[in-house]
Order: C-alpha cells, then structure tokens, then sequence
C-alpha cells in the first residue's frame, strides 16, 4: 500500500512524470546500480519534460498566435468604430499580418513540432524505461544485466531525440527501438 507522502500532488508536473519521480524513492533499499539508474532516468525524463514544455509553447505559440494576428488584422481593417483622426488602421493591420507571416514562417522553418514531438515521444520512452526498472523487484537475479539493457535502451531514446532535434533522422524513438 503507497503511503501517504507518496500521494502528495505537485501542481507543477503532470500525473505521468510525478509517478516516475516517486521512483528512486521506492527503489531506495534495492541493490545497486538500480537506485542510481533510477536518478539517472528521472533526471532524463525532467530534461526531456521540460524541452517539450519550450517547443510546445513555441509551437502552439507560434501557430494560434499566427491565427491570432491575422483574425485581427481583417478586424482593425473591417471596423469603422476603429476609425479616428489619424486613420492608422492600414498600418496596424499591416503589423498584425506581417507578425502573424513571421510567426508562422518561424515554427515552420524551425520545424517547432517536429521537436516537441522529439521531446514528448522521448520523455514517454524513459517514463516506460524507469517503470520497467521498477517493475523488476528489488530481488532481480540478473540486476546488472537489466541494467545494461536498459542503459543501452536509454542511449537508444537520447540518439533518436538527437536525430529528431537537429533533423538528420526523422525516426522518432519508439521507432528506433523496434528495429532493434
């Protein structure tokens, strides 16, 4: 049965990457190397958690924030209550559609979900890995064997992310990992 400090929610992560932070805290007692394996994937799932944060804001960011500018470039345009002496609707108008070009020109060229999807897919697999560790038991017989699988699979996840961030493999992690 979990105990009660196990329960506590904290409002800055989601359900998925608290669970795997409770980990190393479970496997505490367990022979080596998992308590430090344990550390190294959460450590691992945090950086890829917050990435994933970044490149969503830019991406969601740059895409409502595009539809944002354009709906109110045709609406300064379009509204006669905007008028007034001097008239700079056209001007600001023209602002707002350039912006909203830039913004989606940006994401696009950057390719800005391309890598949130790199984060969010690569975070999903070290989240599987730490449960993976977990769910061996502290009396795993082949403890610095599974730890060699998984280090090897956690390699596996960290080049597919890199290959996705920079653009020279579109092969997102979970599809590494099946081809081997």
């Amino acid at each position: 049965m979990a105990s009660t400090n196990m329960r506590s929610r904290s409002r800055s992560k989601n359900d998925k990457s608290e669970a795997v932070s409770l980990i190393p805290h479970m496997v505490e007692g367990w022979p080596s190397p998992a308590p430090d394996l344990a550390t190294l994937l959460v450590k691992n799932c945090g950086e890829y958690s917050g990435n994933a944060f970044w490149w969503s804001f830019a991406y969601f960011g740059s895409v409502f924030g595009s539809a944002f500018l354009s709906a109110i470039a045709a609406l300064i345009l379009k509204l006669d209550l905007l008028k007034g002496p001097p008239d700079y609707r056209a001007d600001e108008a023209a602002i707002c559609a350039t912006l909203a070009a830039l913004l989606i020109t940006l994401s696009t060229a950057g390719d800005f979900r391309r890598k949130w999807q790199a984060c969010r897919a690569a975070e999903v697999g070290v989240q599987n890995l730490a449960y993976d560790l977990f769910s061996q038991g502290p009396k795993n017989p082949k403890g610095l064997a599974e730890a060699k699988t998984i280090l090897e699979h956690l390699t596996i996840i960290n080049t597919a992310y890199n290959q996705a961030i920079v653009g020279t493999g579109q092969a997102r992690p979970d599809d590494r990992k099946k081809r081997r």
